[in-house]
């Protein structure tokens, strides 16, 4: 196995970082890039934090003319492929999916040779049919009744089972999906056989993020400049959890 540091990732400079996963604090919109910069060995003392490659992204500014852009990606199920768990679901087309990146930008100057402005703003809405989520393990249809028969313990009263199962109850809906059961065996409760299998259960991940950014940028001598950049990146993620199996249950 070969192993590597993390990338170290630079905005105009500033660092990037989410130190506890090693990804980007900020996603910069590509709209917004005016260059990018990557070194990948001799670097000076300012990039000597990692061994991995220096990504350093530069923002775009404005300049003596004014100047501005519209766009709107679109994508849709038809320009996706099948993953391996919409495969093993047997689907044979992805599930629905629209997105749109929709945002315009204008630049100019404030005052012509020295001052200039540079502003960005993207709407950007993610509505994916309910598709298979992660794998998880579960009790059958039969392995769930079953469950209703398991005895109980020397002074343990019914409505102790009754509680479980009605907590459980939420397993009905994932029932009503008709879900692909695969490597079946039998979990022993209180020595009552129940059956189990490995399925992915149907969930809704929608999303929608708001991104905008303000740049000005003012010339004080033909070698130095002085630039003041804000960026503002919400993000609105609906079931969207590292082990979520259940959607919102």
């Amino acid at each position: 196995a070969v192993t590597t540091q993390p990338d170290y990732r630079t905005i105009d400079g500033s660092d990037n970082n989410d130190i506890s996963v090693t990804i980007p604090t900020s996603q910069l919109v590509p709209e917004a890039v005016a260059e990018f910069q990557v070194q990948t060995n001799a670097y000076s003392v300012e990039f000597g934090r990692n061994s991995g490659a220096q990504v350093n992204v530069i923002t775009r500014s404005g300049t003596n003319a004014f100047r501005g852009e519209v766009w709107d990606y679109y994508q849709t199920a038809s320009m996706r492929s099948l993953t391996n768990i919409q495969k093993d679901q047997d689907l044979t087309e992805p599930p629905a999916y629209t997105r749109h990146q929709v945002g315009a930008s204008l630049g100019g100057p404030i005052i012509k040779d020295r001052t200039f402005f540079f502003m960005l703003y993207q709407y950007d809405p993610q509505r994916p049919e309910a598709s298979p989520g992660g794998t998880v393990r579960i009790p059958t249809q039969s392995g769930f009744a079953a469950l209703a028969g398991v005895p109980l313990r020397p002074g343990q009263p019914a409505s102790s089972r009754q509680s479980v199962l009605d907590r459980l109850s939420f397993l009905n809906d994932v029932y009503a999906q008709n879900p692909s059961f695969r490597t079946l065996n039998n979990q022993l409760v209180n020595g009552v056989p129940i059956e189990t299998g490995q399925t992915n259960v149907n969930i809704t991940q929608p999303s929608t993020y708001h991104y905008f950014m303000g740049r000005i940028d003012h010339r004080l001598t033909d070698s130095d400049n002085l630039t003041l950049r804000y960026y503002y990146n919400k993000r609105a993620d609906t079931d969207q959890v590292s082990n979520l199996r259940f959607g919102p249950a």
